[in-house]
């Protein structure tokens, strides 16, 4: 089985070059661990067949299964699902907008994807929204996401406006909460980029204090046309 053999040495490869080579200088190459799963279930079943249908062992392919098993730890979670919510559960969501698919390549009829990802962000269930690449419009019957949020019952709110254009859409980073925001500060990461970090502390119903970051990383700027 030439290929299955084949794709032992693949693997091996591909976890030195994905662990080794930073993304940073090379984009492409923090996608080939994405590969490495199915990879790994080829050659288990290399190993299953040639030990129940040639009674063979191949050892070298049970040590790199072995090797293998941190990788599979980091990359996917198993764990037992649990409907039992915490009592003082804190319910939050992070989410890149992408302005709210605003731009004429997104967005759709009548704004719908637009919508229906601002009402996701506001449901009365969630206690804080970190949004990143947040656009508000408040002449807007759509973008006027603030005005939204506020209805919906995040009265506190930390917002980063890094530009408005001529209309009054602004575009930024926002924190919205349902709890006091006591403090609360930004970091830039680059000062030639939009890309940065913040961070609130929120005063709970319980009197206790947490901080909650939220970071807004550089794109790799990798194309579909070279991953697909």
């Amino acid at each position: 089985m030439p290929s299955l053999v084949g794709s032992e040495m693949c693997i091996r490869d591909r976890i030195l070059i994905s662990y080794w080579i930073s993304p940073k200088y090379a984009s492409t190459f923090g996608f080939l661990s994405w590969t490495i799963p199915v990879i790994i279930i080829l050659i288990l079943f290399h190993v299953l067949i040639r030990i129940i249908v040639f009674n063979q062992w191949k050892i070298e392919s049970l040590i790199l299964l072995i090797f293998s098993i941190p990788h599979i730890r980091h990359t996917v979670s198993f764990h037992e699902q649990s409907n039992i919510v915490p009592k003082n559960a804190i319910h939050l969501v992070n989410y890149n907008v992408q302005s709210f698919n605003s731009y004429k390549h997104l967005i759709d009829t009548d704004s719908n994807s637009s919508k229906k990802m601002i009402e996701f962000i506001s449901q009365e269930k969630i206690d804080v929204v970190c949004v990143q690449e947040f656009q508000n419009h408040d002449s807007s019957p759509v973008f006027n996401v603030f005005q939204k949020m506020k209805q919906k019952g995040f009265n506190h709110s930390f917002l980063s406006i890094q530009l408005t254009n001529q209309i009054g859409e602004q575009f930024g980073m926002a924190i919205f909460s349902k709890f006091p925001i006591i403090a609360q500060n930004e970091i830039f990461l680059n000062a030639q980029s939009f890309n940065k970090i913040m961070s609130v502390d929120l005063l709970l119903p319980t009197k206790d204090t947490i901080r909650v970051y939220s970071c807004h990383l550089q794109s790799l700027h990798i194309l579909t046309k070279y991953v697909f």
